[in-house]
């Protein structure tokens, strides 16, 4: 399985890469660090995109309230390129291991969810959901970073 990570700038993306690509090295699955700016062309080359949330502290500077602002834009951008793809991704949230074990459960759910019967409905399959009922809440969402703007 090729896997997608992609996410804004200092979010933690290659540090769930190089994690990912250690643990998953036995089930023979490939992890790639997409730029946010080449998601739309490498959309069609991966099983499952991994998005890194906005949940990660910016580097302390000057320019903070600017980076921050910038990060919100790149995601955004990032997740409207996706949807307008209809590719399916997962946000992962958390710090060190807490991150790389949601990403895990992640795929793990992937995969259960691609070796279990596909229902079709009209010609078109049901997307994959993680088996976090509050991960793609927007609601939820909006409590995680109004929570750290307060």
């Amino acid at each position: 399985m090729n896997i997608a990570v992609l996410g804004a700038p200092h979010t933690g993306k290659t540090v769930l890469v190089n994690a990912l690509s250690l643990a998953l090295r036995q089930r023979g699955h490939r992890v790639h660090l997409i730029a946010a700016e080449n998601a739309n062309a490498q959309h069609g080359h991966f099983d499952l995109a991994l998005v890194c949330g906005l949940d990660l502290p910016l580097p302390v500077g000057q320019d903070t309230k600017d980076r921050a602002f910038a990060r919100q834009a790149t995601d955004s951008a990032l997740r409207a390129t996706l949807a307008r793809q209809a590719v399916s991704f997962q946000v992962v949230y958390g710090t060190g291991p807490d991150r790389l074990s949601n990403a895990l459960r992640a795929i793990d759910g992937f995969e259960v969810a691609q070796s279990s019967p596909v229902k079709a409905i009209a010609g078109t399959q049901e997307k994959w959901q993680s088996a976090c009922d509050k991960c793609s809440d927007s609601a939820c969402e909006h409590r995680l970073f109004t929570q750290l703007i307060g």
